[in-house]
């Protein structure tokens, strides 16, 4: 049996219906298929949802809720728990994985990998095995918007990665072993991100245009893909749409409850960043914002987080649309009471709309080792607002922003295939299931630790893997250091150096 999952960064299950008879094949798999909309992570943040994709855990036990950790930017490194392509090697099963976030720096894997996002560049070795990138064609990982100042050179330059993308992929799905092949489309997600602006924009009905005549190409690459007989995932890590006119910041509200103070440090460093940010997405620097270092940019996040040790409590932000608010007290569940209350009952002063959309304590949707280095309280914000923690006031209105639109929670899962039911709408599919789904669709125990459930109902009737028992298992990583040792002393052995 072959499984192939496709992932589609940031596709939209609304954008997907509404433009469906745009969309021949994808409108194919919907119609022949199972359809239905999937439930990212909190923070709905591609690092985040795709660690949790891999391993079938909740960022609680992959301990990513951010790009950063401590300071610097994730990589594989940081993804402790074992990914899906890892228990099927473990049993035998060859894989393909392309173009996978958090992959690099590339691991071991019973086949092949190319990595994704977050690999420096293609100067780095980001291929296992390392001869497979002199296979590669024109190969290239991603492009980033910040590289442009013309938005037609960069349009150009997505349409040309994802072309040489496919081709690629579909050479290495022609000539190479694979019972599991993996592959995400990144540009999904850029072209959004670049041309998505909201309804009073005057690029509003151009940009939609330019999105939609993109996912008409994709559609068709992806037609010459997938047309072979297996069993076919098309998914996303999250939703996409979320057009925010306004930032928050929420210590400043904090403040005003006695909960956060502002030193005069701090009170410039806001300034400063605040300003920072007016100048970095002026239109302005397009010219000039390639040259401005990442790793500049990563460290400009936490510039707001240090010397914090002294408030009660303090707000941080994720990427437009996440929140948290970390207590530093003894008596923290009277406190996180309180908070919580206070946000639910949170207003915009102007038009009386309700800032915050959900609001959980992280006990209630994280478990795991990693669950203290996450902050005391999550939220979503509501559509029209984001959070930030550079800004000079407590609301104020986004100018001057190129790159301002943002993630939904819900993205989209099809399914299709001969095992695959036809035409059924699934619901409560979540991020974490895919995992579990897909090691019970090739007969393999799931780790007992894994917090997603096998989807069973999208199976036909008469497939052998609806009458297959699933089976849990407690010991899988001591198979897996075993395997481990077995492999590195096999690769001394060759290199005669045992």
């Amino acid at each position: 049996m072959k499984v192939l999952v496709i992932g589609l960064d940031g596709a939209d299950p609304d954008f997907i219906l509404k433009h469906k008879e745009d969309l021949p094949f994808i409108s194919n798999m919907i119609d022949n298929g199972v359809f239905g909309k999937l439930r990212s992570t909190i923070p709905p943040l591609s690092a985040t949802a795709w660690a949790s994709l891999m391993t079938g855990k909740n960022p609680g036990k992959t301990g990513i809720i951010d790009f950063l950790h401590k300071g610097r930017v994730i990589n594989s490194k940081n993804i402790k728990e074992p990914c899906i392509w890892d228990l099927l090697g473990l049993y035998k099963r060859k894989v393909g994985l392309v173009n996978i976030p958090l992959t690099y720096p590339p691991k071991r894997v019973n086949g092949f990998m190319i990595t994704g996002m977050l690999t420096p560049s293609e100067e780095k070795e980001f291929t296992y095995p390392a001869e497979i990138k002199y296979e590669l064609k024109n190969y290239k990982i991603s492009e980033s918007w910040r590289h442009y100042s013309d938005d037609k050179k960069f349009l150009k330059a997505l349409y040309e990665i994802t072309d040489i993308r496919i081709d690629n992929i579909k050479y290495l799905m022609n000539n190479k072993d694979w019972d599991f092949f993996m592959f995400v489309i990144s540009e999904t997600d850029s072209i959004q991100h670049f041309y998505l602006k909201p309804a009073d924009h005057e690029k509003h009905k151009e940009g939609q245009e330019i999105i939609l005549e993109y996912f008409k190409f994709l559609d068709k690459k992806l037609s010459e893909v997938a047309d072979i007989d297996c069993n076919i995932f098309i998914m996303s890590d999250h939703g996409f749409g979320k057009v925010p006119l306004k930032r928050v910041n929420l210590n400043f509200w904090l403040n005003e409850k006695g909960l956060y103070s502002f030193s005069i440090e701090e009170k410039f460093k806001t300034r400063i960043k605040g300003k920072l940010v007016k100048i970095y997405t002026h239109p302005f620097m397009d010219k000039f914002r390639r040259y401005i270092p990442k790793k500049l940019l990563y460290k400009s996040k936490n510039l707001l987080q240090e010397e914090r040790g002294d408030n009660i409590a303090f707000f941080t932000s994720s990427f437009l649309n996440t929140g948290f608010i970390t207590i530093n007290a003894k008596r923290k569940k009277k406190i996180i009471s309180r908070v919580i209350r206070g946000l639910r009952n949170l207003h915009d002063p102007e038009n009386k709309k309700r800032i915050i959309d959900e609001i959980y304590r992280r006990e209630e949707i994280y478990s795991g080792r990693y669950i203290d280095d996450i902050p005391d309280i999550i939220f979503l914000f509501s559509e029209l607002y984001y959070g930030d923690e550079s800004s000079p006031t407590f609301i104020e209105r986004v100018t001057h922003t190129k790159f301002l639109s943002g993630h939904r929670i819900d993205g989209i899962f099809i399914a299709h295939g001969p095992d695959i039911r036809k035409g059924y709408k699934i619901k409560n599919v979540e991020i974490i299931d895919l995992c579990p789904t897909i090691l019970h669709m090739f007969g393999l125990p799931i780790p007992i630790d894994v917090d997603g459930k096998v989807l069973k109902e999208i199976f036909r009737e008469d497939s052998k893997i609806i009458r297959k028992k699933i089976i849990y298992r407690d010991d899988y990583k001591k198979q897996l250091e075993k395997e481990m040792i077995r492999a590195k002393i096999k690769q001394l052995k060759m290199e005669k150096r045992i």
